[in-house]
């Protein structure tokens, strides 16, 4: 039921409902508020490119175990690939078949790249809209982001289960654990939300079902977990090498496959006898974009099609061959440092269709002939250079508010961190001049996975208090002024000239707010027996002050819906007071009654529903790649869906 808010106590709209660190949802929301803590807690570290897990157990929480080996995999890395593989049915329809490094295993083996769908970089279609020059790929029909991510998240956490049970006994289940699910800081809470929806319908968390009885999936509330908030708690509790004081700032730049993920910390407080015991603060609002090592990728390809002009139509032709020669690219970008040159073995077939395309348009043959390409280092530092500039561009951003110095060391984390030329580019460019180091651990792909453990296992939020990225708000009514638009005019039923839609500002842009902040609105319903109220929150980036909803780049972020089916007869005297958190990993709600009792008793808290919004359009610091040439070899991959391999190169 919804109904217009006013600044005197009136209905509101409620959707999104965090309680703990998790958003609960209208299936899950009254089972999980009086779950006591699991035995276990698992991260689930989601990337563009490549995902992993961890866990630890409450008996030893400075313990954090990641060891299993990934299916398909050669255990050389931490992770798997974050990909699915379709395949179709007798009518042509797709059905989810493998996921994981055994999708691309299932694609090449194929009868056809008909056959099937190779489905990568889906997590890219979550990201706010305006962090792309264009849009992400396109998912093929019958295929929704929904469908996929529930698929992957469904398949990963099965299998974790199935491995701990090796550790744990046979009878270890989902309902023994605590899962903690990674997401990038510059998400939107819409995106947040569509996470906590997409675990409970993968099954890791519990929801009542139609009859009454319930789901097998964990029982405990999903924590949401910020990335470069895990990276930072990692590197500070099992680095040795970092040693920082009570007042230092260190930056923590996750640069993984598909995003680039960038927060300052200041060194609150940390135990002497316990290091895993630390709290530290945001010291400005969290940026970043979409320039990770996946664009590194597309830059290869856009090099190669002007070297070989019939590059497009070859990948259209031969799917798998383009696979081989994303393998191959793959093992050069890892370790390229900018000293090198490289050769390339020619496939024979490419090397034939090369020949025989410049025969019939007279282009001349290449230097070395149709069967070995030369990739000297300059064309190598051309590839990786407009990535690394905007990588770089963006902590000189972040680094901008601070005097030189101020902030002591930048700690670089996540797959593409490792790479030798990015390494050397961001030391010549920030050391000395900005910071006094730049620490890169010695497995910066794992330092998500881990630092999640940590937070979801802490009996605390660590970081004490966050930087608002946005303003938030929610939309009111009051009296008409002769300055406010006409059309949001309206005569309310006692013949009062109002007007809607006028903006309450909770939170500004950039303001420090402490995670334990709250701000409580006493809510009635708008209509004769309502059994729910529907609260949403509006946020805009504009730094001027908001005046209505229906400004330009005001964006509706959060809904949450509040059970009110209980004290029924008070009717539309019922008063409820929602709590909202905005200085936590993602808006929180609880709610209360203040006149009448939840069905649960006086004690208990009112269910609180997520009501997801699907990401906007805010904005982004970040500078996506535009190809300087012709985007048809580009537009042939993405329609493949294979637009790059990156092993070791991931996005959180």
């Amino acid at each position: 039921m919804f109904s217009q808010i006013t600044d005197e106590p009136l209905l509101g709209q409620v959707s999104p409902v965090h309680i703990m660190g998790s958003f609960l949802t209208p299936k899950s929301s009254k089972l999980l508020m009086s779950s006591p803590e699991a035995d276990v807690v698992v991260s689930i570290d989601f990337g563009t490119t490549f995902s992993g897990c961890a866990y630890a157990t409450r008996l030893n929480p400075s313990q954090v175990f990641s060891p299993f080996l990934w299916p398909d995999t050669d255990g050389q890395y931490p992770k798997t690939k974050s990909e699915l593989y379709y395949s179709r049915d007798a009518k042509g329809e797709l059905v989810y078949k493998s996921w994981g490094a055994t999708a691309l295993v299932d694609f090449t083996q194929a009868a056809s790249a008909s056959s099937g769908e190779l489905i990568r970089e889906f997590k890219l279609h979550l990201a706010p809209s305006s962090h792309y020059e264009e849009p992400p790929t396109p998912l093929p029909a019958g295929l929704t982001i929904d469908t996929v991510i529930i698929d992957y998240l469904r398949e990963i956490s099965r299998f974790y289960i199935e491995q701990l049970r090796e550790t744990f006994g046979s009878q270890f289940s989902m309902q023994d654990v605590q899962w903690c699910l990674t997401v990038p800081a510059i998400w939107d809470d819409g995106a947040k939300q569509l996470m906590q929806s997409y675990a409970e319908a993968a099954g890791m968390v519990q929801t009542w079902n139609s009859d009454g009885s319930t789901s097998e999936g964990s029982p405990y509330p999903l924590i949401i977990v910020l990335e470069p908030e895990a990276a930072a708690v990692c590197s500070l509790t099992h680095f040795n090498q970092l040693k920082f004081d009570k007042g230092d700032k260190f930056m923590t730049a996750d640069l993984g496959g598909g995003t680039v993920d960038i927060v300052v910390h200041e060194k609150v407080w940390q135990s002497t006898n316990d290091e895993t015991n630390l709290e530290m603060r945001e010291v400005t609002k969290s940026s970043g974009g979409l320039c990770g090592a996946t664009y590194v990728d597309r830059q290869f390809l856009r090099h190669l099609q002007e070297r070989i002009p019939c590059l497009r139509s070859f990948a259209e032709e031969h799917p798998k061959e383009m696979i081989q020669i994303l393998k191959w690219w793959d093992s050069i970008k890892i370790h390229f440092n900018g000293t090198l040159s490289q050769w390339w073995s020619t496939p024979t077939n490419l090397a034939e269709a090369w020949r025989l395309h410049n025969g019939r348009t007279g282009r001349p043959d290449p230097a070395h002939g149709y069967g070995h390409v030369e990739f000297t280092k300059e064309d190598l530092i051309s590839i990786f250079e407009p990535v690394v500039k905007d990588v770089i561009q963006l902590i000189d951003d972040a680094l901008q508010p601070f005097a030189t110095g101020e902030v002591k060391t930048i700690m670089a984390v996540g797959g593409f961190s490792g790479n030798p030329y990015l390494k050397k580019r961001l030391r010549e460019t920030f050391i000395p001049r900005h910071v006094k180091e730049i620490v890169v651990p010695p497995n910066p792909g794992a330092a998500i996975f881990e630092g999640a453990v940590m937070l979801g296992i802490a009996h605390k939020d660590l970081i004490t208090s966050r930087v608002s990225r946005k303003t938030y708000g929610q939309a009111i009514s009051r009296k008409w002024k002769r300055d406010d638009p006409e059309e949001l005019q309206f005569m309310d039923d006692d013949g009062i000239l109002k007007c809607n839609d006028v903006f309450q500002t909770f939170v500004r842009n950039g303001e420090e707010v402490l995670s334990g902040d709250s701000i409580t609105k006493v809510l009635t319903p708008l209509h004769h027996h309502a059994t729910t109220m529907t609260f949403s929150i509006y946020s805009s980036e504009a730094t001027e002050k908001p005046k209505y909803t229906t400004d330009p780049g005001m964006v509706l972020e959060s809904q949450f819906e509040v059970d009110i089916s209980s004290g029924l007869h008070l009717d539309k005297d019922r008063m409820t007071a929602v709590t909202m958190y905005f200085g936590r990993t993602s808006i929180q709600v609880t709610a209360k009654g203040l006149n009448f009792e939840a069905s649960g008793g006086a004690d208990k808290a009112i269910p609180v529903a997520v009501k997801p919004v699907r990401p906007s359009m805010s904005s982004c610091n970040a500078r996506p790649l535009k190809s300087p040439m012709t985007d048809d070899l580009e537009e042939t991959m993405s329609r493949m869906r294979i637009m790059s391999l990156p092993r070791a190169f991931e996005s959180f």
